[in-house]
């Protein structure tokens, strides 16, 4: 039987538990984090900037939708980019988990850069340095978020005549 990654649950220690049983990483690297290793110090590090120290020791299946979203940035993350392209990260988020999106996605090392492709205008408006808005399969629009937001056209075709 296949095991899923929501069954996944990071241990300190360097253990990863699926399901009822623990795979030891130790079978999967010859030498097995302690404490104070780097790979363990670089992992804390993602942990607490995806705001997810809380929960690290939850069941990936138990987190919040919102919670998985950030689980989803911090894998991003580990792979150590110079680029990112979120869609529509925002989907599916509470005002509250959108409000820790904005704070992750705009604490991101500045060498890091991404795309966002987002519906939600109040996440996209700040969380960009630049906008390219499309309409029908075009570009419609270019500018910086404040340019874009209190545009008159921008503002009666996607944000309902008034935006703040």
């Amino acid at each position: 039987r296949q095991r899923r990654g929501r069954d996944l649950k990071i241990h300190e220690g360097g253990e990863v538990e699926v399901g009822k049983g623990a795979i030891d990483l130790r079978c999967r690297c010859p030498l097995r984090p302690g404490q104070n290793d780097a790979l363990m110090h670089a992992t804390e590090t993602l942990v607490q900037a995806v705001h997810l120290a809380g929960v690290k020791d939850q069941r990936v299946a138990e987190l919040a939708h919102g919670q998985q979203r950030q689980l989803e940035i911090a894998l991003a993350l580990a792979g150590a980019p110079r680029f990112i392209l979120f869609d529509e990260p925002a989907a599916g988020l509470s005002p509250t988990e959108r409000r820790e999106l904005i704070e992750i996605l705009t604490s991101l090392p500045a060498h890091i850069g991404y795309i966002i492709i987002e519906h939600d205008m109040d996440v996209a408006l700040r969380v960009v340095e630049s906008v390219t808005m499309m309409h029908n399969g075009r570009i419609f629009k270019e500018g910086l978020p404040r340019e874009i937001e209190s545009d008159p056209e921008v503002q009666e075709l996607y944000l309902g005549g008034g935006h703040e």
